[in-house]
């Protein structure tokens, strides 16, 4: 059965309005990207003198000198852009983090292990990089993203595979796990190991009593086991269990583990099918509480895709079924997931696409 929108013309214009804001916060994260993978470095300290003359403050005179950039002195662009910054690029403090308890007690040095490696890598100074999980606005969800910068070289540990940085406990990982970090407590399984940064994190806590992790690369493990597991102070609280986490997933239902923690995937772009195969799978084990690292960032790319079905329906197309790739199969997912649904007014579209209602319907 094909989705059903029965919606009045002004419901129709305030959903066409949703649309609007969807397509600008596509837009916008492009520009964002390009910055943070192409331009990270553009800003030098020199460049702020000026602008700082004229009584910016240098967050503003590094604000503004990106947002120059990435618009080309496009008005609209610029407005776009600077809408989707909350409090502009902002100098963090660089003994904040270096202060976190991992920073403090876990030593990365350069090991190696097959294709896997432990090593550091530095952000320079006036380095642009987001440091928190979007904020999307309750009302028109407009995604509202985070971005900083040190003054000074600032040192963080890695684990790289092969070429690419597969895992690294940067402002971003530590401002984005906290939230779960806080809540976990009692009998605890994370799937992931990487750097293990949370199971550290949990196992400092008296809540915590017990942390199971689940990793299936052997090498990863044994670069742990040799190198970051004994300088933990609560080692003993950890096991480690060498397994695919959807096959062990289907295993925990006579295992009464409080909370679980998912991080086996680098980003969003990677995460979002993994995210959704793992959110059926919790509903076989309803004694645990399931907590995602980027939930937010996930659930905001599943809002972006369930509005592009809702603006095809309403146009009477279908072209999101013709993508292709993991894309594709996350719209192909949704399709077949909202077929059923009938929305007749423009609130019940509003109140589904907020981040606990879509949580609630994956």
């Amino acid at each position: 059965m094909p989705l059903n929108l029965k919606l009045n013309k002004v419901d129709q214009e305030k959903l066409e309005n949703l649309f609007y804001v969807k397509d600008e916060n596509i837009l916008a994260a492009r520009y964002f990207l390009h910055y943070l993978v192409n331009e990270p470095n553009l800003v030098k300290k020199d460049d702020l003198t000026n602008l700082i003359k004229k009584h910016l403050s240098e967050d503003d005179a590094f604000t503004e000198t990106v947002l120059n950039f990435l618009s080309e002195d496009d008005k609209q662009i610029f407005s776009l852009l600077s809408s989707r910054v909350s409090y502009g690029f902002i100098s963090l403090d660089e003994q904040l983090y270096k202060s976190n308890p991992y920073y403090q007690n876990i030593k990365v040095t350069k090991q190696k292990k097959w294709s896997w490696q432990l090593d550091t890598l530095s952000y320079h100074p006036y380095e642009g990089f987001s440091y928190r999980d979007i904020k999307v606005n309750s009302e028109d969800f407009k995604e509202v993203n985070f971005f900083g910068y040190f003054k000074n070289e600032f040192k963080y540990p890695i684990l790289r595979y092969k070429s690419s940085v597969w895992m690294s406990i940067t402002p971003h990982e530590i401002e984005t796990m906290q939230a779960s970090i806080d809540l976990v407590e009692g009998e605890l399984i994370i799937f992931g190991l990487g750097l293990g940064y949370f199971p550290y994190m949990a196992s400092l806590k008296e809540e915590v009593s017990k942390i199971t992790i689940i990793e299936k690369d052997a090498n990863v493990i044994k670069l742990f086991k040799k190198h970051l597991l004994p300088q933990f102070e609560q080692k003993d609280k950890i096991t480690i269990i060498k397994a695919n986490a959807f096959k062990y997933i289907k295993k925990m239902k006579n295992l009464n583990y409080t909370y679980a923690f998912v991080d086996i995937y680098q980003s969003v772009d990677d995460g979002l099918n993994i995210y959704l195969k793992m959110k059926q799978l919790e509903k076989q084990v309803l004694q645990t509480k399931f907590l995602y690292w980027l939930e937010y960032s996930l659930l905001a790319m599943i809002r972006r895709a369930v509005l592009s079905i809702l603006e095809e329906t309403l146009n009477d197309s279908d072209n999101y079924l013709k993508l292709k790739g993991q894309e594709g199969l996350v719209f192909q997912y949704l399709n077949k997931k909202m077929g059923d649904l009938t929305f007749h007014a423009y609130e019940e579209v509003h109140d589904f696409i907020k981040a606990n209602s879509l949580r609630n319907f994956l």
